[in-house]
């Protein structure tokens, strides 16, 4: 997972999640131990199950602010 406070994802700000463990080790976080421990870092990730609606392509693009609109969706905004 990796949250992007500003525009530096690739489709703005957001929560990013990823179905491969290799892109999200990429985002992990380091716990911080004692000196004489540097041998053997310790590392965190959030295992999460992501529920998903309908799903839009979208070309990379840092501007976007919400959601687009997905034709036949059952909700209006």
């Amino acid at each position: 997972m990796l949250f992007s406070a500003d525009a530096s994802g690739m489709w703005g700000r957001g929560t990013y999640f990823s179905t491969k463990v290799k892109l999200a080790k990429t985002y992990r976080y380091q716990v911080p131990t004692s000196s004489a421990d540097v041998s053997k870092p310790v590392y965190q990730i959030l295992v999460a199950d992501v529920l998903t609606g309908k799903a839009k392509m979208l070309p990379p693009d840092n501007s976007i602010k919400m959601p687009p609109e997905i034709e036949d969706a059952s909700l209006a905004r």
